[in-house]
């Protein structure tokens, strides 16, 4: 069975490229792909679909780190893997904080 995969990230290029990164691996599935924290969230078929979230911190509206701390309770085993340019300590630990599995 291959991994379901979601991608929330604002940026339409590096969103684009990353969906194609994951239709091209045969393991993984793509599930959809959000501009916003809000948009995700707004997903009609929940988070029961999804083994992994690639999530950016930086979102317009919604942080990353806030969605995934509203998210990760209604589905624990739901994975996120945080894709940032932030470095910084503080944006790393409440990721982590948050729910987070990795940061890239």
């Amino acid at each position: 069975m291959p991994i379901r995969v979601a991608i929330v990230e604002d940026d339409p290029v590096l969103r684009a490229s990353l969906e194609r990164v994951v239709a091209r691996e045969g393991d993984l599935k793509w599930m959809g792909s959000y501009g916003s924290a809000e948009e995700f969230m707004a997903r009609s078929t929940g988070l029961a679909d999804l083994d992994v979230v690639l999530m950016d911190i930086n979102l317009p509206g919604q942080s990353g780190i806030e969605c995934i701390t509203a998210c990760k309770p209604r589905r624990t085993q739901t994975q996120y893997l945080v894709c940032t340019i932030f470095e910084d300590n503080e944006n790393v630990f409440n990721a982590l904080c948050a729910g987070a599995t990795d940061i890239c």
